[in-house]
């Protein structure tokens, strides 16, 4: 009786969520804010805070991790926001990395801007010239 109800009440809410869903209007962006006359809340570009401390490795049981988004000098740049979500690794030279990112170069702001950087090293050090282009808002 039990598992005859639990597969009625999930059919039950199966159904509901494609009825709800049908009668969304998919025919172009859903913007709320637009809808009611507001503006989107987006910060300015705001210039890194300049804050650095030692940058991060971590040993997974034999995995070291070495932190990417670092300083010319190697130290983490603190209070900064980034992610790595693009890695290439060459097939014929596996010490040969390369990464592109997001990056959003003060917490306080969600301005994004696009990077890449190389290594020839395993990921040891990292060549990183900044910004694709300074100051110019990039998005996924």
């Amino acid at each position: 009786m039990v598992t005859i109800l639990s597969r009625f009440t999930g059919l039950i809410l199966m159904v509901s969520a494609y009825l709800v869903h049908a009668q969304l209007d998919h025919s172009g962006p859903h913007e709320t804010w637009q809808e009611h006359g507001t503006k989107a809340r987006s910060l300015p570009y705001l210039p890194p805070m300049a804050q650095t401390e030692d940058k991060l490795v971590k040993d997974f049981q034999g995995f070291i991790s070495h932190q990417v988004n670092v300083t010319e000098k190697g130290l983490n740049r603190k209070n900064d926001a980034a992610n790595e979500p693009s890695l290439a690794v060459n097939p014929r030279n596996p010490k040969q990395i390369a990464i592109g990112w997001r990056q959003f170069d003060n917490i306080h702001s969600d301005f994004r801007q696009a990077g890449v950087a190389y290594s020839t090293d395993d990921g040891l050090t990292w060549h990183n010239n900044g910004p694709l282009e300074p100051g110019v808002f990039r998005s996924d």
